[in-house]
């Protein structure tokens, strides 16, 4: 297991660190998408955590700034 750091600041280096941390797998592209800063949609989230909706993050969203798609 990982020391939890992340030092890399690319895609695959979250990816690797979040599966380790998390025991989960992650989808990288959606992780890509994120890191290109792509509008937030739905098929986002559910490819990061099925168990989690767009609107449940919408004042998180707003409060950073992120773009979501229409």
């Amino acid at each position: 297991m990982s020391s939890g750091r992340l030092v890399e600041r690319t895609p695959e280096a979250f990816q690797r660190f979040a599966e380790d941390y998390y025991e989960v797998s992650v989808d990288l592209e959606a992780v890509r998408d994120l890191y290109a800063f792509r509008p937030l949609d739905q098929a986002h989230v559910s490819a990061l955590n099925a168990e989690v909706a767009l609107t449940d993050l919408a004042q998180d969203i707003a409060e950073i700034g992120y773009p979501q798609a229409p």
